[in-house]
């Protein structure tokens, strides 16, 4: 799949989206009428509730690393955590989300962000045993 560009906006690019989808998916829902379906669901209906419960946008930032900030604070942050505080300015909004931590895991991330900002430092390509990268994971996990 190509990657989405959003010259106007990820907000305009949705809405563009939006009206595309409703078209394709009744186009979808009049070939589906009376077939029968393997899990009972026609895939017209599994997409519409993807893109309305915002699991579309969710699938989307875990795939493209790129556009997770623009997805997280434009489409799921208040859907999945709840209404934001006002009077932050956008850049420090994901301070407002620190309380949903637990203090160990604020520890870990900011362990996982020291080592991050020492990596970029370096500009090398890590060339790691198996083990290594499997030890960071398990560190960020608690297992």
């Amino acid at each position: 799949m190509a990657e989405m560009r959003w010259p106007s906006g990820v907000d305009e690019w949705s809405e563009a989206y939006e009206s595309q989808l409703e078209i394709w998916l009744k186009a979808m829902e009049e070939q589906e009428e009376g077939a029968a379906f393997l899990h009972g669901l026609p895939l017209s209906a599994h997409m519409r509730e993807s893109w309305e419960t915002g699991r579309f946008w969710l699938n989307y930032a875990a795939r493209k690393s790129w556009a997770f900030d623009a997805v997280f604070w434009n489409f799921l942050d208040e859907r999945c955590v709840g209404a934001r505080d006002s009077g932050f300015p956008d850049e420090e909004l994901w301070r407002t989300k620190l309380d949903l931590l637990s203090c160990e895991e604020q520890q870990a991330m900011e362990l996982f962000v020291r080592r991050k900002m020492e990596d970029s430092q370096e500009r090398i390509t890590a060339d790691w045993e198996p083990a290594k990268p499997r030890g960071r994971l398990s560190e960020l996990l608690f297992e």
